[in-house]
């Protein structure tokens, strides 16, 4: 090997490699050295984060320069964290296009009852109601809560709920192999279930709305197995209730018929509102004419909520900036910074795989399935360029599209 060969050879690479690191990063990416604010905190709680960090390649630039607030963070201006206009409305209390929203929280899921435990002073505010079917924004209205003192308390059950009608609706070889299951309680609680195949050793996230009617999608499910699985809820008191084990078969893919509520066709959407209270707490029960998703928000420059807020009953601690949501975290701030990653030229985000397609383990999707920047991209740092999944682009590629191989 000549000398002009040893060059290219051990220079080229490192040259491409620092390049990538100030483009991609916006720092050398040899060092987490860089300019702090206050979310260089983050590494006294986070360190295992940190030093794993440090020690790639390709640093993204926020993490170098322990600016974690520039991604994580909710309580930054509307521009920069990520508020999304509204862009359709109706009704007298209309929401203006212009106006910036900050959705603390949502259900996702299109139904005709939506039950919501409202953050802690809220009684006597305004926040906007939004509701979507099919994908499209049907109505956005703001409304003013009422006080504690003007609505009747929560109706209440003495003893622990009741878990009936625990069922298997659909068993579906996918993106995952993955199990739809579906129960009732007799009062509203959250839900969770507990599964395994010798024994409850997995658990899949709590959903916090109060429902009566539950379903929860297991997914990462192994074929050819009989799983145990357990259906747990608790109401507003904290009393708890728990199903008998199911036995859940991965053996062949199938599907229950069920009953199909009227969908969106065009027609105006109508809804009923009640509110109740229990422990200083506002309860909103929102009652529609046919399934629609609902999130709920404030406007983006208005007062945060107060005690008792959401912060606290995650235990997040006192003076923790406000942390933004999966969406906003995965999507949302990535095309803010990189807005050519929009269209054409990147992979689709905020989409579902084809039904045909298994998404990798070490792929990161949404809660829901859906792929985001961070299904190829590590969120903090990677050894490979841009800091891919894969060392090659086109192994990326094939971990989804095995046929194009």
């Amino acid at each position: 090997m000549n000398r002009v060969s040893i060059l290219k050879f051990i220079f080229l690479p490192l040259l491409v490699g620092s390049l990538c690191g100030l483009l991609l990063t916006g720092t050398p990416h040899l060092s987490l050295a860089g300019p702090e604010d206050d979310s260089g905190q983050c590494c006294t709680c986070h360190s295992e984060v940190c030093r794993e960090s440090a020690g790639r390649l390709y640093v993204h630039a926020p993490v170098a320069e322990k600016r974690c607030v520039v991604c994580h963070g909710r309580s930054r201006s509307s521009e920069e964290a990520g508020v999304r206009p509204v862009a359709y409305a109706a009704g007298q209390e209309d929401v203006q296009e212009d106006d910036e929203i900050d959705w603390f929280t949502k259900d996702c899921r299109e139904r005709t009852t939506h039950w919501f435990k409202l953050p802690g002073n809220a009684a006597g505010r305004s926040l906007i109601f939004m509701a979507r079917a099919n994908g499209r924004k049907i109505l956005a209205r703001q409304i003013v809560l009422p006080e504690l003192a003007q609505v009747e308390p929560l109706p209440m059950a003495e003893g622990d709920p009741t878990i009936f009608d625990v069922r298997v609706m659909e068993v579906k070889r996918g993106v995952f192999l993955s199990a739809r299951i579906a129960w009732k309680t007799d009062r509203l609680t959250d839900a969770r279930l507990l599964y395994g195949v010798d024994e409850l050793d997995s658990s899949t996230a709590v959903v916090q709305h109060l429902a009566t009617r539950h379903e929860i999608t297991i997914t990462g499910l192994q074929a050819k197995q009989t799983y145990q699985v357990v259906a747990l809820g608790r109401d507003v008191l904290g009393n708890e209730a728990r199903s008998a084990p199911l036995l859940l078969s991965t053996a062949k893919a199938f599907r229950e018929p069920e009953f199909s509520a009227p969908h969106f066709s065009g027609e105006e959407l109508e809804v009923d509102t009640a509110y109740y209270r229990h422990d200083e707490r506002l309860f909103a029960r929102f009652s529609t004419n046919y399934p629609v998703a609902i999130r709920l928000g404030r406007h983006g420059n208005g007062q945060p909520f107060g005690k008792n807020s959401d912060r606290e009953e995650k235990r997040i601690p006192v003076g923790h900036p406000q942390l933004a949501d999966p969406y906003t975290l995965a999507i949302t701030v990535c095309v803010e910074c990189h807005p050519q990653a929009k269209g054409v030229q990147s992979h689709p985000v905020d989409v579902g795989p084809k039904a045909d397609m298994t998404i990798p383990a070490d792929y990161s999707t949404m809660p829901d399935g859906r792929l985001s920047c961070m299904s190829c991209h590590q969120a903090h740092a990677s050894d490979h360029e841009y800091r891919l999944t894969r060392a090659r682009r086109k192994d990326l590629c094939l971990g989804c599209h095995r046929n194009f191989g």
